[in-house]
């Protein structure tokens, strides 16, 4: 499968964000809907507000960026879990990725690029390896990584 791992192809999703995330009417959505229903603006894979989302009541939609997560679960089979483990995961390897820009002390970079190097955020990444991501400690590793890091970026 050719793929950009980090960017959304919402071509290649089965409109997995409108399917398997909840909103709740505000500013945001025009109107509440729970995980796991599809949005009632769903045609098959595609969105009939799609080019209207911001003036149409739904800027968190036109706002919303799954960073490759959908269809890279779509490939997978699609399922709520497998979406949200790869949407974790996509985003701690890119957060992680983005902390290499600031000045970490050496013991610090090595941590990061530990941490990086365990995501495995590979092309051939199957269901069972993003699930099990989600379900082991560096989740929480990440977390408490980047905690570490908000003394450093109070300095600059």
């Amino acid at each position: 499968m050719a793929w950009d791992q980090w960017t959304a192809d919402c071509g290649a999703c089965a409109a997995l964000c409108c399917i398997h995330l909840p909103f709740d009417e505000g500013p945001d959505f025009a109107h509440d809907k729970p995980a796991g229903k599809r949005c009632r603006h769903l045609a098959g894979r595609d969105c009939k507000l799609h080019g209207q989302l911001e003036t149409k009541g739904y800027p968190g939609c036109a706002r919303y960026d799954c960073l490759g997560a959908g269809q890279r679960a779509t490939a997978l089979g699609g399922e709520a879990e497998v979406f949200a483990a790869l949407r974790r995961l996509h985003d701690d390897h890119l957060t992680l990725a983005a902390a290499g820009q600031l000045p970490l002390p050496p013991e610090a970079e090595a941590e990061r690029l530990g941490l990086l190097s365990h995501i495995g955020a590979s092309e051939d990444l199957d269901a069972a390896a993003a699930l099990a991501y989600a379900t082991s400690p560096l989740p929480a590793e990440v977390r408490a990584f980047l905690k570490g890091l908000k003394p450093l970026l109070s300095r600059r």
